[in-house]
Order: C-alpha cells, then structure tokens, then sequence
C-alpha cells in the first residue's frame, strides 16, 4: 500500500496520457510549402507600384462586383427637378454667400466669382445690385470695398442700350428712388411731430427728435 501511494503521489495524473502527446505530426503539402514561401517574400514599393502599368484593366474572365449597399444615389428618393425659379433662387443664395465673405483681403477672388461663375439675367443682375445695394448703405466698414466692388461692375456691364443690364444705371436709379422715398417719409414724420408739438407745447423732447432724419428704408422684398 505504502508503494502504491508513494507512485500515486509521484504521478498525479495516473498515468493519463493526452490523445495527440504521442501523434505524428501531420505531412505538409508541397502547395501548402510554396504559398507560405510566397507569403514571406517581402515586396517593395517600386515593384507594387510597376503592377500598375499592367493592370489597369480587368480581365475579361473575371466577374464584375456589386455591392448595392455602398452605391450612391440608388435609393428610392427621386431628385427634385429644379425649376426656372428655383435655379434662380440658388444663383441668388451663392451671390449672397460671396458678398458676405467679401472684404479687402480677398477682393480679387471674390469680386472675380461674381462676374464669372454667374449667368446674369437683367432679373439676377438687379438683385446683384440690390444686394450690394443694402450692404453699402448698410455695412459702413466694407463701404470703400463694395464701392471699388461697383467700379468693377460698371466696366463689366455697360451696355448703353439695355437699361436693365447697365449696373451703373440700375444703381443710379436705385440711389434717385431710394432719396426720394427717404425723403417722403420724412416729410410724413416730421409732419406728424410738429402736429405733436403743437398738440402737446410743454413737452420739449419731441424738439430734438425733429430734427433727427431717417436713417434708411428698405421694404420687406429687398431684405
């Protein structure tokens, strides 16, 4: 008993043997030697690169693949055909985006865009100037660039004969129309304070605001 112990004691396993301890490895194909050989061999970039040359093509016996879920635009979603207005509008969105990134650091880029990648309509054109228009009376930091922005204009479109597709004469009559509805309407303010004033002689604010004038006036079409 004392040996039997002494044995199991010695040999926790009890003489388990693993089923593959004793197994011969088995045989590799020569296929199998060539493929892990080629595996190992180490490209350079200017042998990948003389592949190109001769495989610009695919081989006739080689069979296209389609991956449907990575192709673009082959949902069921139709796209919108744009209409004689709606391509309009967009013209008249992109002239706006330039005009707000104009400024005196990138005049020549800008002011270049505006009268190149457009195709301008007497409409488009009058909305050009009327834009540039707002911006001048209105933004008076960038008025010396929207000024040389105008002298550039006039060079571009002035032909004598078509008023509306003459800039300096759309923006000249702008100007004259622009005055004299300022000028209307100040006359109605001014008129309707000294009504006020003589309505009301103790108040003495409404002195000052007489002689205020009126800044601009823009209607809700042209903002």
């Amino acid at each position: 008993m004392d040996a039997k112990k002494e044995k199991q004691a010695m040999d926790p396993l009890q003489g388990y043997q693993p089923p593959f301890k004793n197994k011969e490895s088995k045989k590799v194909s020569p296929l199998t030697k060539l493929i892990v050989e080629k595996a190992q061999i180490k490209y350079t970039i200017e042998f990948i690169f003389s592949l190109k040359a001769a495989n610009k093509q695919r081989p006739n016996n080689m069979t296209e693949l389609d991956f449907p879920q990575k192709k673009r635009g082959t949902n069921n979603f139709r796209k919108k055909v744009l209409t004689e207005k709606d391509r309009f509008n967009k013209m008249v969105g992109e002239i706006r985006i330039l005009l707000n990134k104009l400024s005196g650091m990138n005049f020549d880029t800008i002011s270049f865009k505006l009268m190149t990648n457009f195709s301008y309509t007497p409409s488009l054109l009058y909305e050009l100037m009327k834009m540039i228009f707002i911006k001048a009376t209105g933004e008076r930091a960038y008025l010396d660039v929207y000024v040389k922005l105008c002298a550039s204009l006039f060079k571009k479109f002035n032909n004598p004969e078509k008023h509306e597709m003459n800039f300096k004469k759309l923006l000249i009559t702008k100007c004259q129309n622009q005055f004299f509805k300022m000028l209307n309407k100040e006359r109605e303010e001014r008129k309707l304070r000294r009504n006020s004033m003589e309505a009301n002689p103790e108040q003495e604010n409404d002195k000052e605001e007489f002689s205020k004038p009126m800044m601009y006036l823009f209607d809700d079409k042209e903002l």
